[in-house]
Parts: C-alpha cells; sequence; structure tokens
C-alpha cells in the first residue's frame, strides 16, 4: 500500500496565499503549460527576482495574459538547454 503524496502546506501567517516559497512539496503539472513567476522559480531553484530579471532582460521568455506575467513549460526547457550548452562550451 503506497502512501498518499503529501499535500501542499499552508504559508505562515503573512505570507501571500499564492506563495510557492513555503511549500516544499510543490509538484508541477507535467500537463501544465504557462506558469506563474513563482512556480517558474521554484521549478528553476531561483528566487522569484532572479525570474523577473531573466524575462526583463529577455533570458527567459514570458508571455502577458491579461495583467499576469506568465512563462511557457517551453521557455524553461528553453532556458535549462541553453545553461547546459554554455556549460559544456566553457568545459
Amino acid at each position: 500500500m503506497t502512501s498518499p503524496e503529501p499535500a501542499l502546506t499552508a504559508p505562515p501567517t503573512g505570507a501571500p496565499s499564492h506563495s510557492l516559497m513555503f511549500q516544499p512539496s510543490f509538484r508541477p503539472d507535467p500537463a501544465q503549460r504557462l506558469y506563474c513567476v513563482e512556480e517558474a522559480a521554484r521549478l528553476l531553484s531561483l528566487g522569484r527576482t532572479a525570474v523577473f530579471e531573466l524575462v526583463r532582460t529577455g533570458e527567459l521568455r514570458s508571455v502577458k495574459v491579461g495583467r499576469s506575467r506568465r512563462i511557457p513549460a517551453t521557455a524553461l526547457d528553453e532556458f535549462v538547454s541553453r545553461l547546459v550548452n554554455q556549460a559544456g562550451e566553457a568545459a
């Protein structure tokens, strides 16, 4: 018998309810196509500010959905591939 997956933990009092920084068991849905900046930061093991900077400089592609900024799953894959290729070239 397998144990159930751990539920997402609630953020501490005063933290925004959408904050993923306090959710250690965050697991992305493989079918998800767009991620908010906080989710992308979690997936890349970066801070929210760093992801906003990558978006601002164009290193990480993003799209606007209404007033929100979203990161396509393909943009995350492209970004990681570029990092791996750059690391391979530097070695």
